[in-house]
């Protein structure tokens, strides 16, 4: 049985025509990420293999890629994802990494080849990525935290509600632990809402009163929060 599964919050994804409100080299990449001494990924090469899946415009994948560098431990990086459009921007992003058009659910790479796979707010496929994860290699999840977003919810919402958040166990993975983030954004233009509105899985299923109440806002503060779940790849 598959245990594979569709993206679940939002995906931050940052428009050409908008600022970006993401952190470009957050902090948190750099706790997740570096292989605690007495681990079995402490043993990791100098040149670590990281495939960001689902890397879109390769913003994150640039991210840890310049994260990774100023540990000593510069990336071979390489990124997929199924639109032709983004992965354009992310060779242009990263012009170190590789890019390919695929699907996280048949990665183009051998058994075994990856140090490090990210996935942030993309389709997941454990089975998949188990296959292409060395023994002791890393696996980072990213999860909207239960309040992301909160004050835009209130808005496109009568009764808004905190995201579910539940640990995941996977074969062939061990927890290691989840990195909190959180912060707030303030949007000074009502055209930076709503492309932050589109930006989420909101924009398909919310009322149109909602909607038109989001529309009406010239300005908007909201709290955005990422829990980065750390995963170990094991010898099973």
């Amino acid at each position: 049985m598959s245990i594979c599964s569709p993206p679940t919050g939002s995906t931050p994804r940052i428009p050409v025509t908008t600022r970006p409100w993401w952190p470009p080299a957050p902090p948190f990449w750099t706790g997740a990420i570096t292989p605690p001494s007495g681990t079995p990924c402490a043993d990791w090469p100098s040149v670590p293999a990281l495939l960001d899946s689902g890397c879109g415009e390769g913003y994150y994948t640039s991210a840890l890629f310049q994260s990774l560098a100023r540990e000593g431990r510069t990336p071979s990086a390489a990124g997929v994802d199924i639109s032709k459009f983004a992965l354009r921007r992310a060779a242009r992003r990263l012009k170190e990494g590789e890019f390919a058009v695929a699907s996280v659910y048949r990665l183009p790479l051998a058994p075994g080849s990856v140090d490090l796979l990210t996935n942030v707010f993309s389709p997941l496929c454990p089975e998949e990525f188990a296959r292409v994860l060395r023994p002791g290699g890393r696996f980072l999840y990213v999860v909207p935290s239960p309040r992301h977003l909160w004050e835009m919810k209130q808005v496109l919402y009568d009764r808004p509600y905190e995201n579910g958040v539940k640990r995941e166990d996977y074969p062939g993975f061990r927890w290691l632990e989840a990195v909190p983030l959180r912060y707030s954004v303030h949007l000074d233009r009502g055209g930076d809402v709503m492309a932050l509105f589109g930006m989420t899985p909101y924009a398909w299923k919310t009322p149109r009163a909602g909607v038109a109440r989001l529309e009406s806002l010239t300005e908007l503060d909201t709290e955005i929060g990422f829990d980065v779940h750390v995963y170990e790849r094991t010898g099973e």
